[in-house]
């Protein structure tokens, strides 16, 4: 025997509408920048380097000296 379809039937279609819609819309703002993908091997990586920023205190320092 086929059962009715009752209101959170209905809720559940459309909450998997609303998130088949949300992973479609974040698919086609992804696709409007160049992020380096593995199918997509022609785009452009970013050119970053780490670099050091020495502190500005000295080791023996304190603040309390320093004001």
């Amino acid at each position: 025997m086929k059962q009715d379809v009752n209101v959170y039937t209905m809720m559940l279609l459309a909450s998997f509408v609303a998130l088949l819609i949300g992973c479609i819309a974040l698919a086609v703002e992804m696709g409007r920048y160049p992020f380096p993908t593995p199918w997509n091997s022609k785009s452009s990586r970013a050119a970053t380097t780490a670099q050091v920023v020495p502190s500005p205190l000295q080791p023996w320092q304190s603040v309390e000296r320093l004001g």
